[in-house]
């Protein structure tokens, strides 16, 4: 079945069109001249291996000829082997290609091969050297429905053109420990991130061999990313100093971030799910980027945790994700100048935070639904003044909002008030999230609401109550033990919340207004 076509309507700006069809075109011409490719080696003929099951893969590509086809009879064969002439290279049955276990495995050279069907597993240890299960070092390559196992990085692309990676399984080294996790939001540390502009990153501590990134893109342009599954990876797709680079229908489980980006431009992810990695898409520097119709749940890891973080991307559009039960939905970090991200019928639901962002985030919200998260929207230092509410007359879904549907169908007859003293207070001691929505929390709510000096962490002038956005998924009910715990907790922890908050709010009087006047 056809993808469908990636149709945005009005809120996608020309400038957003006009990438996405030259991305597209370019793409297309990358396709069409890969299989003119295909077709001219199938017409001339094929190399079978069957009388030379016995020898490696490395004899059997010595006899092809440029524009042969390479049939691989069944068996193991021994790495490391180079393809140094344009071949379709694919299997009659189960191939393996298995490494010494001291570099990599596959390395392609040769403009136009495909690689197909094929198993590849058993890379150097790595960090050391930048082992692959397949390396790229030529344009317009094809690999295809391979599987990848037990490799520090499953394919690596670098400074080469028009390379498609499509429908290929990619399982890492889920032993191997997680390095360098919070690097995206250590703002000590600058630009200057070990994993970020090199293949992998750290060894794990331990000796043993190390996870490296499922897919990695650096200085590689106009690459497709399609239909992979990968799990148990570093960073699931990395790109680094890419130009229009197509992320499109991929899987990734299990990894630190789904995908990760570096100084990236041209960007698009489309229909991607990613599923309980410790963050899903981190986006940093550069762009443009658009974001489009991904899902992006379960990314709980208590120093990261984002569904999707945006630090530094000028010209991002996000439209219509879907970011729920995370730790933060959405994390934002600049950019600076003048080009706000634009965020726009996205559903952010029943994360324990629906955004976080910095007093230097700049973004438009138009038409998503923030639902159930424990806290919406929590300041991480100073006020949210690059933040706009609403554009084009249409503001946000809140499950929070106090309001009532106004004379137009769909919009809410006041503004809507998000946050205080409550919500300001559970972001500095994050320990306390898990009371945020105990009985005991909502009621303090209540009480700051009724009676509390009114501090609102924003204000939303055009508040719709139908959602714009794509359905919130279900959410599973806790069982009865976890929420009588919950309680428990919020009732102990209830007379220290209200009286931190009554210090706060009590303002002591100055010396000056104690002092008597003389008769």
């Amino acid at each position: 079945m056809e993808r469908p076509c990636v149709g945005l309507g009005p809120d996608v700006t020309p400038r957003s069109r006009v990438i996405r069809l030259a991305l597209a075109a370019v793409l297309l011409t990358a396709t069409a001249s890969t299989a003119g490719v295909v077709s001219a080696l199938a017409s001339e003929g094929a190399v079978d291996g069957q009388a030379q099951a016995a020898q490696d893969l490395g004899a059997l590509l010595d006899r092809a000829e440029p524009g042969q086809r390479v049939v691989i009879p069944p068996g193991t064969y021994r790495g490391p082997v180079v393809i140094d002439t344009p071949v379709v290279l694919e299997p009659r049955g189960d191939v393996e290609v298995v490494g010494d276990g001291t570099g990599t495995v596959l390395t392609v050279r040769a403009p136009g091969t495909v690689v197909r069907g094929i198993t590849v597993r058993g890379s150097g240890p790595g960090p050391t050297g930048n082992p692959a299960a397949i390396r790229v070092e030529a344009d317009g390559v094809t690999i295809e429905g391979v599987r990848v196992e037990d490799s520090y990085i499953g394919i690596a692309v670098e400074e080469v053109e028009g390379v498609r990676l499509v429908d290929n399984t990619i399982v890492g080294r889920a032993g191997a420990a997680i390095v360098d996790e919070g690097h995206a939001v250590d703002h000590d540390r600058g630009d200057d991130d070990p994993g970020a502009g090199t293949i992998g990153g750290d060894a794990d501590g331990t000796g043993h061999r190390a996870r490296g990134d499922g897919i990695w893109l650096h200085d590689a342009e106009h690459v497709l990313v399609r239909g992979n599954t990968i799990t148990s990876s570093r960073d699931g797709v990395y790109v680094s100093f890419g130009t229009d680079t197509l992320i499109d229908g991929n899987e990734v489980r299990d990894s630190r971030y789904a995908v990760h980006t570096m100084y990236t431009r041209q960007l698009t992810l489309v229909e991607n799910r990613f599923l309980d990695n410790l963050s899903g898409a981190v986006l940093m520097y550069r762009g443009p980027a658009l974001v489009l119709r991904n899902h992006i749940e379960g990314s709980r890891s208590p120093s990261t945790g984002f569904a999707l973080l945006l630090k530094d991307v000028v010209g991002v559009e996000a439209v219509e994700n879907v970011l729920v039960r995370n730790r933060v939905g959405l994390h934002l970090d600049g950019p600076t100048g003048d080009d706000p991200a634009k965020l726009s019928r996205n559903t952010i639901a029943h994360n324990a935070i629906g955004v976080a962002a910095y007093s230097s985030a700049r973004a438009t919200f138009r038409g998503n639904s923030f639902v159930d998260n424990q806290i919406q929207v929590l300041p991480q230092g100073g006020r949210l003044t690059g933040l706009t509410w609403s554009d084009q007359g249409i503001g946000n879904l809140w499950s929070t909002y106090r309001g009532f549907e106004g004379l137009a169908a769909g919009r809410g007859a006041v503004p809507h008030v998000e946050g205080g003293a409550v919500d300001r207070l559970l972001g500095r001691n994050p320990e306390l999230l898990v009371l945020a929505d105990t009985p005991a929390l909502r009621m303090l709510r209540s009480v700051e609401e009724r009676w509390g000096r009114q501090d609102p962490i924003l204000t939303d002038e055009l508040p719709i109550t139908s959602p714009l956005s794509p359905p919130v998924p279900a959410a599973a009910s806790p069982d009865g033990s976890s929420a009588a715990v919950a309680l428990g907790l919020a009732l102990l922890v209830l007379p220290v919340l209200l009286l931190l908050l009554a210090r706060r709010s009590v303002r002591r009087p100055s010396r000056r207004s104690l002092r008597v006047s003389p008769a």
